[in-house]
């Protein structure tokens, strides 16, 4: 069973402050808008499982929705100036 437009809905609601989205029946977390932290992960969420955590490092993949795709984790901060 995949997660659904509803149970998306139901997560933002309790976690107002992250951005997800869903993906192919997962939900994909990210950090807060403007939060800090020296930690930067990603969690992915798949209904029936445990989260999946990547953190900077891990490559990002989604073969079921776009076989062959990857993007590093560290690819999907801001860029950070001195």
């Amino acid at each position: 069973m995949s997660l659904t437009l509803e149970d998306l809905e139901q997560m933002q609601q309790q976690h107002p402050d992250y951005r997800m989205e869903l993906v192919k029946g997962n939900i994909i977390v990210m950090s807060p808008s403007g939060y800090e932290s020296d930690e930067r992960i990603v969690e992915l969420y798949n209904f029936g499982q445990e989260a999946i955590i990547l953190r900077d490092g891990d490559i990002l993949t989604v073969p079921d929705l776009l076989p062959g795709w990857e993007v590093p984790i560290v690819d999907l901060w801001p860029l950070e100036f001195d």
